[in-house]
């Protein structure tokens, strides 16, 4: 079980859920020899009321509108 909070500008919402699949996206190495692992993680949202639905599926419309904006520039 996990809670995850979106920010103020996605809506503040604080949504809880179940981690359904995990895996390591990328390895690197930092400046200081160290090794920084990045994750990704699946999950299943749980007892989400209607407002909250609401709230999750304006702030996934705001993060799509701003992944495909014209002239953005894309990540490698």
């Amino acid at each position: 079980m996990c809670s995850v909070d979106l920010p103020p500008t996605l809506g503040t919402l604080r949504l809880s859920g179940r981690v359904v699949w995990t895996r390591l996206r990328a390895t690197e190495q930092t400046l200081a020899g160290d090794r920084r692992d990045h994750y990704e993680s699946g999950i299943e949202f749980t007892n989400l009321t209607p407002a909250q639905e609401k709230g999750l599926a304006d702030a996934l419309a705001t993060l799509q509108a701003v992944q495909t904006e014209p002239n953005r520039e894309q990540a490698p």
